[in-house]
């Protein structure tokens, strides 16, 4: 991230390996700044964003959304829950998560995987993070009661 000018002329730049995103309140300094990009660097304007890292973007008269649609399916497919039952609480309530010595352990390669990707999830489903949160506590070692609320979360 890269800052240039202050308040209401202020435009903050993100860069993510060959993309740019410019946000800012100005039109006129966003227009001016993008100008002097394209003659410093060969780029093209590609519109208003629409899509970056996965996330989903629809902006409007009503403001902006961001969502990952995509990316939860490419997630349920991944793992095997594409066709699972929805729920409308990602664990279940008063469930208690801790470590069980002698239970039966699940590959925790995979567990770390399925936990990487619901956190990528939580920029668009913060209501996610608390589930989430209590399933990450038990990476090291985590046994099949933990990928049962893994799968719930799912």
């Amino acid at each position: 991230m890269y800052t240039r000018g202050e308040d209401r002329v202020g435009i903050i730049v993100g860069v993510y390996v060959d993309d740019l995103i410019v946000i800012g309140e100005d039109s006129e300094t966003i227009a001016t700044f993008k100008q002097h990009m394209m003659v410093e660097f060969e780029m093209s304007y590609l519109g208003l964003l629409t899509y970056y890292l996965e996330i989903e973007v629809t902006q409007g008269e009503e403001g902006i959304r961001i969502k990952q649609t995509a990316y939860a399916k490419n997630v349920l497919m991944q793992f095997g829950m594409l066709d699972c039952n929805p729920t409308k609480l990602p664990m279940e309530p008063k469930s208690q998560l801790h470590k069980v010595p002698e239970g039966q352990l699940v590959d925790a390669t995979e567990y770390r995987r399925v936990i990487g990707c619901l956190r990528y999830l939580l920029h668009t489903r913060p209501d996610l993070s608390y589930a989430v949160g209590v399933a990450s506590r038990f990476m090291e070692k985590p046994t099949v009661m933990h990928h049962k609320a893994v799968k719930h979360i799912l």
